[in-house]
C-alpha cells in the first residue's frame, strides 16, 4: 500500500482527506476490506482507552453495512470482520445459532458453524469445501454430545433412530454424503459451487439448533 509523504503539520484535514482517498482508490478490493476491518481495530482501542461512553465500533460499524446494503455489496462488519452476507434465512439461522452455542457453553460445535462461515467468508476466493466439511462436522460433533456416541454421522443416525425425525433422517444422511464426496473426496470436474455450500452451512446451522433445543429438553427432563 502506499505511503503519504509529507510532514501532518502543514496539511489541513481536506488536504488528508484528498491524500487518502487516492490511496484507498490505488487499492484492490480485498485491500479495502483490510483497512474497514483495521479501522474497526483502532476505533476499539480508542473506545477503550476513553471509555466516555461512545461506542465508536457500532457507530462505525452500522454506517459501514448500510453502505454494503445500499450498492449491493454482499459483505457486512461482524464483531470487526468483514465477512459475507448471505440470503435472509442465512442470516436468520447462522449467525443466531453460534451465539445460541457460545452461550450454551458448545464451544467446539459454535466454532464448527463459525469456520464454515469463515470459509463462505475468505477473501479473495471462498473456502467452498472448508465450509462444506465445518458446517458437517459441526451436525456431527453435537450429535455425538446427544447420544453419547462417538460414531460418525451417518453411524449415529442408523444406530439411534430417535436423534432426528423421519424421514428427515434420511435427509441429513444423504446429506452427510454429499458433504463427503464434495468436502473430503472431490472428483476431478466436480467442484461444488457457493450456492451449495451456502445452502449446506445454512441447513447445518439449523439442524444443529434442533439438536441443541433437545440436548435442553434432556437436561431440563434430568434436572426434574
Amino acid at each position: 500500500m502506499a505511503k503519504i509523504g509529507y510532514s501532518e503539520y502543514s496539511w489541513s484535514e481536506s488536504d488528508f482527506k484528498v491524500e487518502v482517498r487516492r490511496i484507498l482508490d490505488q487499492c484492490d478490493w480485498l485491500d479495502i476490506y483490510e483497512v474497514i476491518e483495521q479501522i474497526a481495530v483502532r476505533l476499539k482501542d480508542r473506545d477503550e482507552i476513553f471509555n466516555d461512553g461512545e461506542d465508536r465500533v457500532a457507530c462505525f460499524t452500522s454506517r459501514i453495512n448500510r453502505l454494503f446494503t445500499k450498492h449491493g455489496i454482499g459483505w457486512q462488519l461482524i464483531e470487526g470482520r468483514v465477512e459475507v452476507r448471505g440470503e435472509e434465512v442465512f442470516e436468520a439461522v447462522a449467525r443466531p445459532t453460534i451465539e445460541a452455542l457460545e452461550g450454551a457453553g458448545l464451544a467446539t460445535t459454535a466454532n464448527q458453524i463459525h469456520e464454515a462461515l469463515k470459509g463462505l467468508s475468505r477473501r479473495p476466493e471462498p473456502n467452498i469445501t472448508g465450509a462444506i466439511l465445518h458446517a458437517m462436522n459441526a451436525v456431527e460433533c453435537l450429535s455425538r454430545k446427544v447420544t453419547d456416541d462417538k460414531g460418525t454421522l451417518g453411524e449415529l443416525i442408523k444406530r439411534h433412530p430417535t436423534l432426528f425425525p423421519r424421514p428427515l433422517d434420511e435427509g441429513l444422511h444423504k446429506l452427510w454424503g454429499y458433504a463427503s464426496n464434495n468436502g473430503r473426496h472431490l472428483l476431478e470436474g466436480c467442484d461444488p459451487s457457493y450456492e451449495e455450500a451456502e445452502l449446506v452451512v445454512t441447513v447445518a446451522a439449523a439442524v444443529v439448533s434442533y439438536l441443541k433445543h433437545k440436548l435442553d429438553s434432556a437436561d431440563a427432563s434430568a434436572e426434574d
